[in-house]
């Protein structure tokens, strides 16, 4: 029977080497279909800024 090869853990990157990454994931600039990830080495938040308008 074959040995499973043991994941290796994820690297840390040293506190010089950090990064911030923006990725719009639509609607830049329209109204309504906003929507972004913002990412650093150690979390990823998903903003939905979308918003609607009541119809009138």
């Amino acid at each position: 029977m074959a040995r499973r090869k043991e994941k290796e853990p994820k690297k840390q990157r040293s506190a010089g080497a950090s990064f911030f990454k923006f990725i719009p994931l639509g609607g830049m600039g329209e109204v309504t279909k906003n929507m972004y990830v913002y990412e650093t080495p150690n979390d990823m938040v998903v903003i939905d800024c979308g918003i609607g308008f009541p119809k009138e």
